[in-house]
Parts: structure tokens; C-alpha cells; sequence
């Protein structure tokens, strides 16, 4: 494995800029290399060049400014699965320069790691989560590159697993996280430790008893420090083509300066594979939550996340949720429809929130190595407590053309607006992109 100067190296620490994450994903990478399975690595990378025109780069009611932006896109991605050693680690470096400067040259990007080493199979294993993004600093304005900052979410420990009987398991997880959240006062350590009580019922459904502590310390004084206990009973079962994880619990949260709070905790994930090309899954949750849990959450599920609309507060609240996705057909021709319905509900700030989404993707061969992508997004915000609503649209459709094995080229089409109740709130614009990529994927979809 790797050397004590590399575990180093992937502690946690604040970083202002990608370049800390690159350098993260690089040292994970040569541990990753050195290990005894590193043979069995796949891989996959792309390497593009973007130009995107837009005739309203800030997003305003009346001051309508054209841009022209350059982008160099890096991607690559590593898997691998063994029985001594998991891997998972898709990276997207993208260097954005704006030749009329309506906003200075910017590096964006994301990372999501996922390691899992298992030195004694079955009882002792060290995992390390880390995801890396942009999100808007305020969900409420427009998405802008001045509206945008870097954000991470970094955990690692180790699981341990006492086997107490032939169908009966204690599992233990201990977590040291840290979040981040650039320009901001809301960066937190956590340390979480998890207790559950296992039984397996039958081959194919578990259930088990379970205690969650978190300690979780703000780096700022502004913030207010809390600890929190969650109790929940688990439900895990695996039926032919699908698998049902449910928890049902309480949650209690002690803060150092405000009142304590004591709510339901419940969470739902559902995955059917309907068919050889079909596949339906769906996460429900109703619990309390924060802006550093909710990062790192994010960055561990199935499919790729709308995180603009993501509010950054150290404050806590009280989250209702369901998200799905249902996605047909092959890589010729294929559809997916994602939906999600969010409330939040905030203790401290007027925040509280109402969002209902869907988007809906289309992509299809229409003649030999030219495909047709169509691309609709349509968003409502409606802000409780300002009585804020925004409804957003976005509508995309472009074509992507086979220039030879790994070669490839497309041009979309955008035209995105928004209708909002504040006054200059209003936007359209009309966005022209072209992409040429060298790889099997575009790169951005290792995002």
C-alpha cells in the first residue's frame, strides 16, 4: 500500500482552489497503482476543447452582455473491484477562459473518489469518500461565474465487523470528515461513529438495529456547534431485480446555543432493474440535515445531481425529499426522465423552500455516427419566507458526430430563462457550444 508521507498526504485540510483536489487525486491514484490489484485497474479518459457563445453571460433582466468563453477539458475515470480492494474515481479538470471578460478566467472541475481497502475481509476494512464541486453561493440569484464557489466534502475510517453468531453481525463505523465551502463561514470537522446490530433473517433481507453520533465543530464562532444522535431501525433486502434499502428512526440534535431539536428520520432507496435496458430507482428521505452532510450525500448517489440550487448554511434543517430517475434503452437510443420534490424547512434563517424539477434527455442515432441529444430542464423555486418564486427552463438540442474511434464533435443548441415574482429577477439567453473530444465518452459526463 502506500507509504506513510502518501497517507499524509490525504488528510484533509482547506484548499481554496482545485489545485488541492487535483493533487489529492493524484496522490490516490499512485496509492491506487501501487497496490496488489492495480493490474486489474480499468480506466477510461477524454480530452476536449469547448466554445460556448452566449448572448447574456450574466443572466440579467436589462443589462444583456455577449461572451465568448474557452474551455480545455481533462476527464478521466478508475475502477476497479476485488476482494481486498474497491475503487471509484471519476475527475473533470475544466479551465474556462471569457474573451470579452464580462467575468475573469476560471478553473472549475469535480472529483468523486470512493476507496474501500480490506485488509482483513469481513473485519476490518478502511474506507475514503471525497467530492469535490461547484455550487452556487446563492441558490435564490441566477448560476453566474460569480455566483459559483468550490465546495468538498472529505471522510475517511475504518469499518469493523465482529461476527456474534452465524446470522448475527456487529458493525462498526468510525468517520473523520471535514467540509468545506469557499468564501464562506460554514467549514466544519465531524467526528461520526456508527453502531448496528445485524441479523439476517433469510439470504437475502437483513435487518438490523443501529446508533449514529456526530460531533460536529464549526470553524468559524458564528456558527453554532452541535451534536447529534440518530436512532433507526434498518431494512435491507435483494429480490431478484431489485434492491430495497429502507430506515426508520428518531433524531435528536443538541446544539451549544440554541434549543434542542428531536424529529423522524426516515429514508427509502430503491433500484429495479426492469429490464436488460431499463432501470427505475428512486430515493425518498424525510430527516434533518445540514449543508456538509448534504454535500458529501451527494456526492455518493446513483446519478448526477442538479447542485446549483443547493443552499450553503451552517444552519440545520428539516428536509422532505423524493428524487427519481427512470432510464430506457441502449447507447444508440436511449431516453431518461429525473424528477425530484424538495422541501426544506430551516430553524434559524428565513430559507425555508419548496422545489419541484424534471428533466428529461433524448438521445438518438439518426444516421451512421451522427446522434440527435435534446436536453429539457423545467425548475420551480418558491422561497416561503420572501415569497420568492423562480421558475426556470432550460431547452437543448444539438448533435454529436463520430469523427472516428475515439474522435468526436458535437453542437448544441441552448436557450435558458427564467420567470421570477422579483423585480429584474427576469433572464433569457441563447447559448451556441461546440465540443471536439478525443475519447470513448464526453468528457463532461465524467462530472
Amino acid at each position: 500500500m502506500c507509504s506513510d508521507q502518501q497517507r499524509d498526504a490525504l488528510r484533509p485540510a482547506p484548499a481554496a482552489a482545485l489545485l488541492r483536489t487535483v493533487t489529492r487525486l493524484i496522490i490516490t491514484v499512485v496509492c491506487v497503482a501501487h497496490t496488489p490489484v492495480s493490474q486489474a485497474l480499468r480506466s477510461d479518459y477524454a480530452i476536449g476543447f469547448e466554445a460556448e457563445y452566449s448572448d447574456n453571460m450574466a443572466l440579467t433582466e436589462n443589462a444583456e452582455e455577449d461572451e465568448i468563453g474557452l474551455s480545455l477539458l481533462l476527464a478521466f475515470s478508475l475502477e476497479h473491484t476485488s476482494a481486498a480492494f474497491d475503487a471509484d474515481v471519476r475527475a473533470l479538470f475544466d479551465y474556462a477562459n471569457y474573451l470579452n471578460n464580462v467575468f475573469d478566467d476560471e478553473t472549475l472541475g469535480s472529483l468523486r473518489t470512493d476507496l474501500e481497502w480490506r485488509p482483513l475481509p469481513g473485519q476490518f476494512h478502511w474506507r475514503l469518500e471525497d467530492y469535490f464541486t461547484q455550487t452556487a453561493l446563492s441558490a435564490a440569484a441566477p448560476e453566474t461565474p460569480d455566483n459559483r464557489i468550490n465546495t468538498n466534502a472529505f471522510a475517511t475510517g475504518p469499518d469493523i465487523f465482529f461476527r456474534l453468531g452465524p446470522a448475527t453481525t456487529l458493525e462498526t463505523s468510525l468517520r473523520r470528515a471535514e467540509y468545506y465551502f469557499e468564501d464562506t463561514d460554514v467549514d466544519s470537522s465531524r467526528n461520526i461513529a456508527t453502531v448496528g446490530w445485524v441479523r439476517a433473517l433469510r439470504p437475502s433481507f437483513d435487518l438490523s438495529a443501529n446508533v449514529a453520533y456526530t460531533d460536529t465543530d464549526f470553524t468559524e464562532e458564528s456558527q453554532d456547534d452541535f451534536k447529534r444522535i440518530d436512532y433507526f431501525i434498518r431494512a435491507d433486502t435483494r429480490q431478484g431485480r431489485s434492491t430495497l434499502v429502507a430506515d426508520v428512526g428518531a433524531t435528536r440534535i443538541d446544539r451549544d446555543n440554541e434549543e434542542r431539536l428531536d424529529g423522524f428520520l426516515g429514508r427509502l432507496g430503491w433500484v429495479r432493474q426492469v429490464g436488460v435496458n431499463t432501470q427505475f430507482y428512486i430515493e425518498a428521505s424525510g430527516q434533518y440535515t445540514d449543508s456538509g452532510t448534504d454535500l458529501l450525500m451527494a456526492g455518493a448517489r446513483p446519478f448526477e445531481l442538479d447542485r446549483t440550487n443547493e443552499i450553503v448554511t451552517g444552519d440545520i434543517f428539516f428536509e422532505r425529499r423524493v428524487e427519481a430517475r427512470y432510464r430506457r434503452g441502449t447507447s444508440e437510443r436511449n431516453w431518461e426522465v429525473h424528477a425530484l420534490l424538495r422541501d426544506e424547512d430551516y430553524e434559524l434563517l428565513p430559507l425555508d423552500r419548496e422545489t419541484y424539477s424534471v428533466r428529461f434527455l433524448y438521445h438518438r442515432g439518426i444516421v451512421q455516427s451522427t446522434y440527435l441529444n435534446a436536453h429539457v430542464l423545467l425548475r420551480r423555486e418558491d422561497y416561503l419566507d420572501t415569497t420568492q418564486l423562480n421558475k426556470d427552463a432550460e431547452y437543448r438540442l444539438g448533435l454529436e458526430r463520430q469523427l472516428g474511434r475515439n474522435l468526436a464533435a458535437r453542437l448544441d443548441y441552448v436557450f435558458n430563462t427564467r420567470d421570477s415574482n422579483l423585480v429584474g429577477g427576469d433572464y433569457d439567453e441563447n447559448r451556441v457550444l461546440f465540443l471536439i473530444y478525443y475519447g470513448r465518452t464526453d468528457p463532461r459526463a465524467f462530472r
